[in-house]
């Protein structure tokens, strides 16, 4: 019985080449793999035929000069109509997960060449072998000749690439450019960046982000790292809602934050179909790409995150959120805008702040900078915005605010919240309980005759052996006053405890 041939192919070396494709070329770097790899690549290097649609669909979308990523390739497969025959999606996330190394593509171009060069000699045998049988002379030697001129070129490359499977890619740093972080909010919001703002429902997530988007339409100040105003130009800002009310939630809090509401242009959808408006998603780019392009806006929310990640995508796989964040992320340095992307937090128990967020990790670490949002468990009239990550520049301190009776967010001063306490769950024992009644007694007696320095008070606090939570729960009771003259912070009692404290 005959022994059955195997085909000189891989199919995991074509996926991890083209992965690097969709992958690297919509990575921060100097040099797209696209830009380097395409001219080199021929459809014949790969076996399966589904990869030549995509190398197909790759190529058009290249060739219109906004980069590659998996949305715009994906949109090109399904105006060719092969979307389905190449696995969609799904299959293109697939790719993007079997890279073991970007880097290392030109090994996997050089592996395709050499399995490409085999199928081909071994194709010419079969014809020089066929044509000898048959005695066709001319059509044996043509063939024996072009045998022999594969053969030449696979030895060469052999040779040339002896005990490797890829050569380095290598930068000489010297020949990079530094590029300084241009800030829509220095040092919460940078332009050319994602920016998360995340928080459990009904914190305040939304009225920071409609309150900084009305200041940006009329270059109003936002609270500087020292707590004061600081003054921008005025800009647009590019809305996508898909959980507040345009006529009930949007108008109304940008008119109490004196917005210019003729900056502010929401994204309702796509038209299809001639009339019909459908969603957009964060992978319809070209359409996002027509708003940025039109209405020029400095900032781009996306309000709630999870809604506008589109079809098959599952928030929880980093192989299928990087490309999307990959895709936003090159929208961003296109058009120089600041996206800020809203996000709700995991109901998960997790000590940390950082990893609080619903979805993968993914979404953290493509954002330059994460803002969270929550209720100060100091004083329960108040909100905090903590700073929790910032990779661009220090992280800024927490800003406090307030939801006036009338509506109106209004910024309230810099805050000693940090993310970790504005997540931490909130227990209460008995054993507790007596100690915040000493606690509370201990405040009372120390500011009886007046504010006192906040380092005073953190030493007696030291001294007398009390917690700094069951002081925080203490104050937070008592209501005292945590402020800054200066670069002094101060406590102090508000009024009508003054009166109990002294009696």
């Amino acid at each position: 019985m005959a022994r059955e041939q195997r085909v000189p192919a891989s199919i995991e070396t074509e996926q991890a080449l083209l992965g690097a494709i969709l992958l690297g070329s919509s990575a921060d770097s100097a040099a797209s793999v696209a830009d380097e790899a395409l001219p080199m690549i021929e459809p014949a290097l790969f076996y399966q035929p589904q990869h030549q649609i995509i190398l197909k669909a790759i190529r058009a979308v290249w060739a219109r000069g906004h980069g590659v990523d998996s949305a715009l390739v994906l949109d090109e497969l399904e105006a060719m109509g092969k979307a389905g025959e190449v696995g969609g999606a799904t299959y293109l996330a697939r790719l993007g997960s079997s890279v073991p190394s970007i880097g290392n593509w030109r090994g996997y171009l050089h592996n395709l060449r050499e399995q490409a060069l085999r199928r081909r000699y071994d194709e010419l045998l079969l014809m020089a072998r066929a044509h000898n049988i048959e005695g066709q002379d001319t059509q044996r030697d043509k063939a024996l000749a072009e045998l022999e001129a594969v053969r030449a070129e696979a030895a060469a490359m052999i040779e040339g690439t002896e005990g490797r499977q890829g050569r380095a890619s290598v930068v000489v740093l010297a020949d990079v450019q530094t590029q300084e972080t241009r800030w829509l909010w220095q040092p919460y919001i940078p332009l050319d960046c994602i920016t998360i703002l995340e928080g459990d429902p009904k914190t305040g997530k939304t009225w920071a982000a409609l309150a900084i988007a009305a200041a940006i339409t009329r270059g109003f100040p936002l609270p500087g790292e020292d707590g004061k105003p600081v003054e921008r130009m005025p800009g647009n800002v590019l809305y996508l809602t898909a959980e507040d009310s345009l006529s009930m939630t949007l108008r109304p809090r940008l008119e109490k934050g004196n917005a210019d509401l003729r900056r502010v242009h929401v994204l309702e959808g796509k038209i299809e179909g001639g009339k019909t408006v459908v969603p957009v998603t964060m992978q319809d780019l070209d359409v996002l790409a027509q708003a940025l392009e039109q209405y020029k806006p400095v900032l781009m929310v996306i309000d709630p995150l999870a809604a506008f990640l589109g079809p098959n995508v599952n928030s929880n796989r980093f192989e299928q959120v990087r490309p999307v964040l990959a895709g936003i992320t090159r929208l961003a340095e296109v058009y120089g805008c600041a996206v800020l992307l809203i996000r709700h937090l995991s109901k998960g128990a997790k000590d940390r702040a950082i990893y609080k967020g619903q979805g993968s990790i993914d979404f953290t670490a493509a954002a330059r900078s994460v803002l969270m949002v929550g209720k100060d468990p100091n004083d329960p009239t108040k909100r905090v915005m903590v700073h929790n990550l910032c990779n661009v520049a220090k992280e800024g301190p927490a800003q406090s605010f307030v939801i006036t009776d009338e509506g109106k967010l209004e910024w309230a001063g810099v805050s000693e919240v940090t993310g970790d306490e504005l997540v931490a769950p909130v227990v209460v024992d008995a054993e507790e309980r007596g100690s915040r009644a000493e606690a509370k007694e201990f405040l009372l007696k120390n500011l009886a005759d007046g504010r006192q320095l906040a380092t005073a008070m953190e030493d007696a606090r030291r001294a007398h052996d009390i917690a700094d939570r069951t002081l925080k729960r203490a104050r937070k009771d008592l209501n005292v006053q945590v402020y800054r003259e200066g670069r002094v912070w101060y406590w102090e009692l508000p009024t009508y405890h003054k009166e109990t404290a002294t009696r």
